[in-house]
């Protein structure tokens, strides 16, 4: 009887309309018989006593039959036991509504998800870099993504980690692009690669990934986009990393050009800001406190002091320095259209080593994107 789908109801009730209508079956031939026998009118109230009688008994005896079936199809089903046990141990399948099981949190440094939650932002992705191909030997050197040559052939490597401690992401999309340096820019596809993504702390977490991209013809600068798509992602919003940024000799003062478009199809009331963010350095993991039975002691206002110190309002221009943006900090654009800005740095003092003054652009008070600009004596 392995045809026979024993935890399905409607298998259950074929059975019980089946052993009904041999029963009637049976029951209505011998009424048949005995009517064309030809007996008297008695017999023939017997007959159909009888009948009735059979009828009953026949929907009797198929009910107890559905009911040992039934309780076969369970113990059946049920899970190995000690001897002697017959404990019910309910339906052998159970349905899990979609909020139950776990889901993967595919994520990498993304500053449209941080800007969001009111932490500054630095546009030197730190999960995003280049490098050149392999050399014979097997390095490769690293290259300024503001000083890339046209039609040169480069390795845009990404760094993915998951937030999840209990869900993997087995053959999820990355995908990578570029776009021509500015805010707001349409991007053009290079490739798509796919990873297996281990969960939080496994072994392989986090996976780095690549592709090799020939830049354009025109020379210019050039923005970099990694995106990760996961159908089922916990959260999807800190998907999308961005790796911008340009460098300038400081000339007293530093002058950048770049172009920004409105890439939404309505009017959009844009506002440009500066901050001098550094780009993160991962702190050494120092060893923890500990309590009196020996387990690792959570200090909350440690956690909230490293918090504090990636706010935006924690990283102003230093003192003396100033950005004005030409033709405007405020202004607004049309769906589609775009317009060159100039933004002026202007510091204080020499600066012997580059220093980050990230400039970010908000339509209607999101994040549309931004640059990093690194000035320096």
């Amino acid at each position: 009887m392995s045809w026979i789908k024993c935890n399905d109801p409607r298998w259950r009730w074929v059975f019980l309309i089946a052993a009904t209508l041999v029963a009637v079956v049976l029951a209505l031939f011998l009424y048949l018989r005995g009517w064309q026998s030809g007996g008297g009118i008695v017999d023939a109230l017997a007959v159909i006593l009888l009948f009735c009688l059979a009828l009953a008994g026949a929907i009797v005896l198929a009910l107890l039959a559905y009911a040992a079936f039934r309780r076969w199809c369970d113990l059946r089903g049920a899970p190995p036991k000690g001897a002697g046990t017959r404990e019910k141990s309910g339906p052998s399948s159970v349905h899990l509504p979609s909020t139950i099981y776990k889901r993967p949190d595919p994520m990498i440094y993304s500053q449209y998800y941080l800007m969001a939650h009111d932490f500054a932002v630095t546009w030197d992705n730190p999960d995003i870099w280049l490098t050149e191909l392999p050399a014979s030997g097997g390095t490769m050197a690293l290259v300024a993504s503001q000083n890339l040559l046209p039609d040169h052939v480069y390795r845009v490597h990404a760094r993915i980690y998951n937030g999840s401690l209990e869900a993997p992401a087995v053959g999820m999309p990355v995908f990578f692009s570029f776009l021509t340096f500015g805010i707001g820019i349409v991007p053009t596809l290079i490739g798509v690669t796919v990873v297996n993504l281990p969960v939080k702390g496994a072994a392989g977490h986090p996976v780095e990934t690549f592709v090799d991209w020939r830049t354009p013809v025109a020379a210019g600068h050039y923005c970099i986009q990694v995106g990760l798509f996961w159908l089922d992602d916990a959260e999807p919003a800190n998907n999308l990393g961005q790796e911008n940024v340009d460098v300038k000799k400081l000339a007293s003062p530093a002058v950048f050009g770049f172009p920004l478009r409105n890439d939404a199809p309505g009017r959009r009331q844009f506002r440009l800001e500066a901050d001098a963010y550094p780009p993160p350095v991962p702190p050494a993991c120092p060893e923890p406190a500990r309590d009196a039975t020996g387990r690792p002691a959570r200090d909350p206002a440690a956690g909230t002091a490293r918090l504090v110190a990636h706010r935006r309002d924690a990283h102003p221009l230093p003192p003396g320095w100033s950005v004005a943006f030409s033709p405007a900090a405020e202004f607004v654009l049309a769906g589609g259209e775009q317009i060159d800005i100039v933004a002026t740095v202007t510091v204080l003092g020499t600066v012997p080593e580059p220093q980050p003054v990230n400039v970010n652009a908000l339509a209607d008070g999101v994040l549309a994107g931004g640059v990093t600009l690194f000035v320096h004596s």
